[in-house]
């Protein structure tokens, strides 16, 4: 894995390049967008187990739609070897949902899901 940053589109040849290691990992591409609140969440045999706010202080607990969501991209990744399953999700201005990463603790990864609105 990799840590999350910003990359210019000039410069994501160079970038995937520097990290040959990781050549099957998926990742999120999209244009910059504000975030307003980061929530981890760990999902088992599709159901969510654990979470909570990140990656900063104070840590609070996730919300009731950010736990059906995590649910959601566990249903959409049911078919893929990925349980237990880390879900992380970003709220961001205007708000909409994105699942900025998935992955097993083996590893794996799934392709993100698309945004959806937010109440």
């Amino acid at each position: 894995m990799f840590a999350a940053t910003v990359v210019a589109a000039d410069e994501l040849p160079s970038f995937v390049a520097g990290h040959p290691h990781q050549h099957d990992q998926l990742a999120v591409v999209s244009e910059v967008i504000e975030i307003s609140r980061e929530y981890r969440c760990f999902v088992r045999q599709g159901a969510f187990v654990c979470g909570s706010s990140y990656p900063l202080p104070p840590h609070t607990d996730v919300p009731a739609e950010v736990r059906g969501f995590a649910e959601d991209v566990a249903a959409a990744a049911a078919s893929l070897p990925l349980d237990p399953l880390t879900v992380d999700v970003a709220i961001t201005r205007p708000a909409r949902a994105w699942s900025s990463s998935a992955g097993s603790t083996a590893g794996a990864s799934t392709a993100p899901t698309a945004p959806r609105s937010w109440p």
